[in-house]
């Protein structure tokens, strides 16, 4: 029984033609799009975050209590509010 190998030689001529993602090395910057992306990421995981250790089924700092909503949504604010000055300042948004 004879085996038919499938040609290989026109496949290693192609392999010049592929695009090796060129400028993705350290020296690469991103692009303002990126920038603000991951900015808006940053400001975002802050809510994230705190709403989830809150979110907990276990007693936490203010657990029943008034003050406790109103303490993690200062906290939210504030830092959701540095964050997005201290982006706004470097120019990513």
């Amino acid at each position: 029984m004879a085996r038919h190998a499938p040609p290989t030689r026109p496949a290693r001529r192609r392999t010049p033609t592929v695009p090796r993602g060129r400028g993705l090395g350290p020296g690469h910057r991103p692009t303002a799009l990126r920038q603000q992306l991951a900015a808006w990421a940053a400001i975002i995981a802050v809510p994230t975050a705190i709403t989830g250790w809150y979110g907990q089924n276990v007693p936490y700092p203010g657990f029943d209590q008034p003050w406790g909503f109103v303490s993690s949504t200062a906290l939210i604010v504030v830092l959701a509010g540095i964050i997005y000055l201290t982006l706004r300042r470097k120019g990513w948004l």
